[in-house]
């Protein structure tokens, strides 16, 4: 299987990174684990998010660029890292909803539409 490859999705995005990043370890296994209950899940099916993780940094980056003074560059580069990472998240499950909804609108059991405040 290609997830078997230990990195193989940060190779194939051509990024630099160090083998011993926890953030890919934790993707590795995070891999194997899927694997083990024979979920087929693998680097190549994480590609997409890689490309969407990319333009994250790049976005974060040009952010920091704006910051001048050394020290409140750092301080923004954790909130950016650990601060910022929950709301991250929590806007991806906002447009898991979104789009389960809109693909389910016209289903007998879908709930109101979002935002329209009516029924499918």
């Amino acid at each position: 299987m290609a997830g078997a490859v230990p990195g193989r999705g940060a190779d194939a995005m051509g990024w630099s990174v160090s083998e011993r990043n926890p953030a890919r370890q934790m993707i590795d296994q995070t891999l194997r684990t899927l694997r083990s209950l024979d979920i087929d899940y693998d680097w190549e099916a994480l590609l997409p998010f890689a490309e969407l993780a990319e333009r994250t940094a790049r976005h974060d980056l040009d952010r920091l660029e704006r910051v001048t003074d050394p020290l409140e560059k750092a301080e923004h580069a954790v909130f950016l890292t650990f601060l910022l990472e929950p709301a991250l998240m929590a806007l991806r499950r906002l447009a898991q909803e979104n789009e389960s909804t809109a693909r389910h609108v016209g289903d007998d059991d879908a709930p109101a539409r979002p935002g329209t405040g009516t029924l499918p």
